[in-house]
């Protein structure tokens, strides 16, 4: 997996976790500090505007998971655990 395809990973990672959490994407650009219009073109960038690790980590914060959570990306189904 290159970089931009990672990048992209993890803001569809960040997008699910904003709507799981029952939150709005301007709610969480405003608690984390991220301007509006950057978290937006992050999120439509498909990986070109990647979100910086400060910004995930405050991300992580708002939506009351880590920032493990939103990096985590897999390329490959994992394999269920007998």
């Amino acid at each position: 997996m290159d970089s931009t395809s990672y990048a992209a990973a993890v803001a569809a990672n960040v997008e699910r976790a904003i709507l799981g959490a029952g939150l709005t994407v301007p709610g969480v650009a405003r608690v984390t500090g991220i301007p509006r219009t950057t978290f937006a073109r992050r999120l439509a960038s498909d990986g070109f505007s990647p979100f910086s690790v400060a910004e995930v980590k405050a991300i992580a914060n708002a939506v009351g998971t880590t920032a493990a959570a939103l990096t985590t990306v897999y390329t490959e189904p994992v394999a269920a655990v007998a």
